[in-house]
């Protein structure tokens, strides 16, 4: 499967790096001294809590939160907690226990322990998965979708005008960019991350796909997803994901908008199809 990286997440990752390479060189951490004995390192952390510090940051940010919190699976969003913040500590608990003898009744509270030690490890990666999530999905998200996308949601028509060959070149050109490099698996893709990916003009795109494809920017990525859908059910899929899970690898990140597409194109439910094909 083909994956292509958009703008906003090369300069999102890029930046991450950044963040991190800053972090890890001046962070008060000793990595030299002894990671297993608090008497040589009395005022600095652990520096396996340093570095477990991103695994949870990540875990929690971009699995657990847009997975199960946001599509409001409250019990998997709990057990995606504990499995995340407490799991590690209890592995650390075995391990301190079997490689050097230290009781778990006691080492649970000292001050190498993720969840209550010098540095509260499993508490700051939560408080900073979430507010960052929240700034990311809330602030910088909102900003790149452009009005011109909302205008195409709305099938307003647009003054541009495009030449009955360029209509065709452009058309041919973005079912070629969609075929070969599949950009609506990504979640995120709005109108100006495809029309970067194809090399024009939000407008342009969005005059095309009204006036002269006469679709929607949602209903045409939306099509696209769903025949994606049935492509994978038709491969067998649906025998190692569930039906939400496939969904979420076709690019919709909300069950609302899958099961409302499926219908708009397929005229049932993504349940009656399956039932019927049964």
């Amino acid at each position: 499967m083909n994956y292509t990286l958009s703008k906003y997440q090369k300069t999102e990752g890029f930046l991450h790096l950044i963040f991190w390479v800053l972090i890890f060189s001046t962070v008060n951490v000793s990595w030299q001294q002894d990671w297993f004995d608090t008497s040589i390192r009395t005022n600095t952390p652990s520096p396996m809590s340093v570095l477990v510090f991103p695994l949870l940051f990540y875990a929690h940010a971009y699995w657990a939160i847009p997975k199960y919190l946001v599509t409001r699976k409250w019990l998997t969003y709990v057990i995606s907690l504990i499995l995340i913040f407490i799991g590690p500590e209890l592995i650390r608990l075995v391990l301190y226990a079997l490689v050097l003898n230290r009781p778990p009744g006691i080492e649970i509270s000292s001050r190498d322990s993720f969840l209550i030690g010098s540095l509260n490890v499993a508490w700051i990666a939560f408080i900073f998965s979430l507010v960052y999530r929240l700034v990311v999905d809330r602030v910088f998200l909102i900003h790149l979708k452009e009005p011109s996308a909302l205008k195409t949601d709305q099938r307003m028509d647009s003054p541009l005008a495009l030449s009955p060959k360029e209509s065709q070149t452009l058309t041919g050109a973005l079912s070629q960019l969609m075929n070969e490099k599949q950009p609506f698996l990504q979640q995120d893709l709005n109108l100006r991350a495809l029309s970067a990916h194809l090399g024009i003009t939000t407008k342009k795109l969005s005059t095309l796909l009204n006036s002269y494809m006469n679709t929607t920017f949602t209903d045409f990525i939306n099509e696209y997803r769903v025949n994606w859908f049935l492509k994978e059910v038709e491969a067998g899929k649906l025998q190692h994901l569930t039906v939400s899970g496939l969904m979420n690898e076709c690019g919709f990140s909300s069950k609302a908008t899958f099961y409302r597409a499926f219908k708009k194109i397929n005229g049932c439910t993504p349940t009656e199809w399956l039932k019927a094909k049964q």
